[in-house]
């Protein structure tokens, strides 16, 4: 490679031959050498680069300005998910397939819209919402776990998108989100003391102890009593482990009573999950 494709990709990533018309003989040849590979029509970059979701990314909104990046790959951006193996692109008209990427022209409101790295983005809160269509509700608990979006925030984005495919199970998810789960586990949870009718409960409260401050998953406030749901994504690494075990033991000194789930529980022993905490209400 020549020192002025070489700077591009060091600095670019990628080559757009829209904009530099006269290096088109230059990237063709590289090309017969295996050198450089299409990302997008006149867009080109090393197999290397070409395979990093980032560089897609930010070569599909080069090549398209008013492209918004939406789906998995919003929620990678914005709600810290894993990088997509393919790149979901809302665009105005209909474009062909390419490989690494998947287009719709599903155009999302200008108010949920934000622009991250150069990127224009779906915002948390619609993103969230977009995906409770087919991921049960998990870009919400981490919407919610990371505070990037609110209840409010979440209704209005589902108003403003009547008549969309899967807005029926978007609905029956934004309902069950009421109480504001952090992960599956404790919207499962939640789900369950709802259905038992079991009141006076309240979610995600900080506790304040002689030790420190701690978040709660499940506070009975009158009995003096906290549930804790431990989800395989958020307690399954030795930190959380230790942490766990150190909140716990500060709470108890100052007088909670801590009974802790897991997901096996939740799901294959509900009536046990119920009759645990029912026996500590009454004591």
């Amino acid at each position: 490679m020549n020192a002025e494709t070489t700077h591009l990709l060091a600095t670019q990533r990628f080559i757009d031959l829209g904009e530099r018309p006269d290096l088109r003989r230059t990237v063709e040849h590289l090309s017969r050498h295996n050198l450089l590979v299409k990302v997008l029509p006149n867009i080109w970059s090393t197999p290397e680069l070409a395979a990093r979701a980032d560089v897609r990314a930010a070569a599909v909104q080069q090549r398209h300005r008013d492209a918004v990046l939406i789906g998995d790959t919003a929620a990678w951006l914005v709600l810290d998910g894993p990088a997509p193996a393919v790149i979901e692109v809302s665009v105005s008209g209909h474009l062909r397939p390419q490989q690494g990427f998947r287009f719709s022209e599903k155009q999302v409101p200008v108010e949920d819209i934000v622009v991250l790295h150069g990127l224009r983005v779906h915002s948390p809160a619609g993103t969230a919402v977009d995906l409770a269509a087919r991921d049960n509700g998990a870009a919400i608990d981490n919407a919610l776990r990371l505070g990037r979006a609110q209840l409010e925030g979440l209704h209005r984005v589902m108003g403003s998108i009547r008549g969309r495919r899967g807005n029926r199970r978007r609905r029956e998810i934004l309902a069950d989100s009421r109480d504001e789960p952090w992960s599956a586990a404790e919207r499962v949870a939640h789900r369950l003391l709802r259905e038992s009718q079991l009141t006076g409960w309240v979610t995600n409260r900080p506790i304040l102890t002689s030790t420190g401050r701690y978040l709660a998953d499940l506070v009975f406030s009158v009995a003096r009593l906290i549930v804790e749901i431990d989800g395989y994504a958020t307690h399954g690494t030795r930190n959380a482990f230790e942490s766990d075990r150190e909140r716990q033991n500060a709470l108890v000194l100052d007088g909670w009573r801590v009974l802790r789930f897991t997901w096996r529980t939740l799901t294959s022993q509900p009536d046990v999950f119920l009759a645990q905490i029912r026996h500590a209400l009454a004591n």
